[in-house]
Formats: C-alpha cells, structure tokens, sequence
C-alpha cells in the first residue's frame, strides 16, 4: 500500500510518498516526537484507489475510486525546511510513525462540493471544498508516471499548514455534517 500525498497540481506536480507505518488507523493521541522543534498540521483530503490505475486519462479517473475521507496529515516543519535548503529529500519530515490519521469514508457523490475546514483549539484556522475534478487530475498525472493499486491512498492538500503544535492541542477536522475528526496533542 502505498500513501501519496499531492501537495501541489501547478505545471509541476510535487508529490511524496509515506510509508505505511506514517497511518495511524486507531485515531490514537498524536505524541510529539521528540526529533522536531515544530511539528504542524495540514488538513488532507483523502481517497482510496479501488483497482489498479495505470496511465488513466483524466476524465476515466473518477472510476478509479468510490469514497472520500479526510485526514490530518502532522509535518517536521524545521526538518523540511532545513532540507529544501540543502536540496536534500523532505522524507524524515514527513514520513515518521503516526504522522497521518483519516477519518472514516463517506460516498464520494456525497463528499462533492462540501465544505470542509481544520480547527485548531477551536479556532478556524482552514477551509475548503472538497473538488473531485481536482482528485481526478491527480490521479491521472500520477498514474503517468507510477502505478496506482487497490487499497493506495492519493491525499490532496485543503490550505495551509497550523502554527506549530503544542502538547495539550486539539485538532479537528469537519465536513459537516458527514466527518468528523478530533485528535489530542501530547
């Protein structure tokens, strides 16, 4: 299985992988690891690939998957930002234990066009629209260039990240009134 995140669909589509072992299926506490400085969040808009995707043109893609989740996706902001000055690869910055937890699944004819938005101790700080023609144009560029199987995720960036996190934090993250999902900072 593979977990993909899209963090831009400009001319240039920038892309990372996560390990499996970044999933955290039990919606447990996230514990601020002890190797960063400045852990923050970024809300995810998340889709799981039904069949093996290969080359797909963008109009096909929409068959490729069938349920929207949303997730929180946690980031080592001092440690990205320290490799892409040194244009060395972000994956110690994204990829460690538990970095990534989703909510449950809803259909994605009922997803389309819903509001979503990521709190932060209670306070907006995100918002967005869960677009489907933007899930479609992933999925077709990735598929360009790697293969997309059954039980993959492809997960697309809704706005900006947190400030920095802080133990005693609580992050929600909504799309009413279909999702939710809070989680604890430790």
């Amino acid at each position: 299985m593979k977990v993909i995140c899209v963090d831009s669909q400009s001319e240039t589509l920038v892309a990372y992988l996560k390990p499996d072992n970044a999933l955290n299926f039990k919606r447990l506490p996230f514990f601020l690891p002890d190797f960063s400085k400045s852990i923050v969040a970024r809300m995810r808009v998340a889709v799981r690939i039904d069949r093996i995707a290969k080359c797909v043109e963008q109009r096909f893609a929409s068959k490729y998957y069938s349920e929207v989740a949303l997730g929180i996706e946690f980031l080592a902001s001092d440690i990205i930002g320290n490799a892409r000055n040194n244009g060395l690869p972000w994956t110690l910055g994204t990829s460690f234990d538990d970095s990534l937890v989703l909510s449950e699944t809803v259909a994605k004819e009922v997803a389309q066009g819903k509001e979503v938005g990521l709190m932060h101790n209670g306070h907006l700080i995100e918002s967005g629209v869960v677009e489907t023609e933007s899930i479609d144009s992933a999925i077709a560029r990735l598929s360009e260039t790697m293969k997309l199987k059954t039980g993959d995720w492809v997960l697309m960036a809704v706005g900006q990240a947190s400030d920095r996190l802080s133990i005693g934090d609580v992050l929600q993250v909504r799309m009413e009134p279909l999702l939710s999902l809070d989680l604890a900072v430790k």
